[in-house]
């Protein structure tokens, strides 16, 4: 017996060894320790995406943070990260075991943002075709803006008369609208219950965050509220039993000879793909999720994020609604002015560059293949991410960089200047396809609301602070309230 235990001691020692050989071999990063790893000394305020600017993470061009039992490589350099993330074995995917189960049909990886490979191209180039057919980031779509706009605008006008307005989730069905009517040629309003339960399950989602994915699922089925598992895979789960019904209403109604949206030209796709390996209901399905995940709680947490900083600062606020009406007077933006209003340009990209609502990419889960990143091995399955919130507040290139500024983002002649380190939709292959609408979308709701709206100080809440935010899977400031004055035109 006692052979057996010294044995068995040898072996641990061996063990312990060999792993502090392999971990002194990984970047420097934040303290960590066994099973539960970094997160005791990271910073997780504001939630569990707070650490991005620890200066433990962001001392090198590529740290290693232990989130849970898994190690993750987070990347702070812009180039570096360009660099890895236009190579494909930086591109792959390994959804977490309790993604398979609860966001996927038959447990399998399906529509773009968890595949790889074949159906990751596959589903990605239909998609971003069909989409752009039906006005995707094109002139045509610009109408159904400035509907939105307009509908969102008599709203808070309407409101107002009541005294201080709470601004919470109130971009969240204009955006989706949006899109939605690409997708299905319809949209969400509030004489539709169950649409408008779809549009708060799409906030759920990214409310929860990504925290989930790094526990693993004997912790989440053992305290499923605490987790917050339970709350999720419930999401997830209405949610593709919600657009698969969508899907089917469709197809009942479905004429080949006149195709009304993505969803219609997707049906055709189907009936050619004999085996069904590509095109199917399910795939599709997915895709739409992902399309929601992706294009739009993003674009309308930036909007509210935009609209706390014009109210902060109200002297950003004047000029930009002075250089609107210099130029447009009362007519409608169209996104071929976007050139000739440079500071309204500039004080969005500060704002983005500050919110900082992606605080990271979406993890790169899955190296696909052994990879040498200067001394230091990745290995193949790892998890990496580009920082994106140290990428725009890096004060190597931007002076003061905690400080609204948007006069940084133009020249001597107050022309407005690209930063390719303000990187809002991510980097590489695996940047957001959405890009170009969400780019359209905040432009003209930006331009519309100023030419249409002051947002003023509350007279009966206290001001709106943008230090109270919640940061997981993207950052969301707290709701707030404004007062709302109408313009008279």
């Amino acid at each position: 017996m006692e052979f057996i235990i010294g044995i068995a001691c040898v072996l641990l020692v061996l063990y312990l060894i060999k792993k502090r050989q392999n971990e002194s071999k990984l970047p420097k990063g934040p303290m960590r320790l066994p099973l539960i790893g970094s997160i005791p000394f990271l910073t997780t305020t504001k939630g569990v995406s707070d650490w991005v600017l620890d200066g433990s993470v962001t001392q090198e061009d590529i740290t290693t943070v232990q989130l849970g039992s898994n190690i993750a490589f987070v990347i702070n350099d812009l180039q570096l990260a360009k660099e890895l993330f236009d190579k494909t074995e930086f591109s792959g995917r390994s959804p977490s075991e309790s993604l398979l189960i609860h966001r996927f049909f038959n447990r399998k990886a399906q529509g773009i943002i968890h595949t790889e490979n074949k159906p990751w191209t596959t589903q990605r180039r239909f998609s971003l075709k069909t989409l752009k057919d039906f006005g995707f980031g094109k002139r045509s779509i610009e109408d159904s803006i400035h509907a939105e706009v307009e509908d969102l605008t008599e709203k808070w006008i309407s409101g107002c008369k009541e005294g201080d307005v709470l601004i919470g989730t109130d971009f969240n069905v204009p955006i989706i609208n949006v899109l939605w009517q690409l997708v299905a040629n319809a949209r969400f309003t509030p004489d539709n219950p169950e649409s408008m339960k779809m549009v708060d399950m799409v906030t759920t989602i990214f409310t929860v965050g990504i925290k989930i994915d790094f526990i693993p699922l004997p912790l989440l089925k053992m305290f499923p509220t605490w987790t917050q598992y339970e709350l999720k895979s419930s999401t997830q789960n209405n949610i593709l039993k919600y657009l698969m019904e969508v899907a089917k209403e469709h197809k009942a109604s479905h004429d080949p000879q006149n195709p009304r949206d993505f969803i219609d030209v997707y049906l055709d796709e189907i009936s050619k793909d004999k085996t069904g390996d590509d095109y199917n209901m399910e795939e599709m399905v997915s895709c739409i999720f992902d399309f929601f995940v992706a294009g739009t709680e993003t674009s309308s947490t930036t909007l509210k994020w935009i609209l706390l900083y014009l109210t902060i600062h109200q002297n950003v606020q004047e000029r930009c609604r002075s250089e609107i009406f210099g130029v447009l007077s009362s007519s409608r933006a169209s996104v071929s002015d976007m050139t000739l209003l440079p500071y309204t340009q500039a004080t969005i990209a500060e704002v983005q560059r500050l919110s900082r609502v992606a605080p990271l990419t979406i993890p790169h889960s899955r190296t696909t293949a052994p990879t040498c990143v200067g001394k230091y091995k990745i290995h193949q399955n790892a998890t990496v991410f580009a920082n994106l919130s140290f990428i725009m507040n890096d004060p190597k290139y931007f002076d003061e960089p905690s400080v609204f500024n948007p006069s940084r983002f133009l020249d001597s002649n107050g022309r407005f200047i690209k930063n390719e380190r303000v990187v809002p939709f991510g980097l590489g292959k695996r940047s957001c396809m959405g890009e170009l609408l969400a780019r359209n979308e905040i432009f003209i709701f930006v331009v519309d609301l100023l030419q249409n709206i002051k947002f003023e100080f509350p007279e009966e809440h206290p001001v709106p602070n943008v230090e109270n935010y919640l940061v997981n899977l993207t950052s969301i400031p707290d709701n707030f309230y404004i007062k709302i004055t109408p313009i008279n035109q």
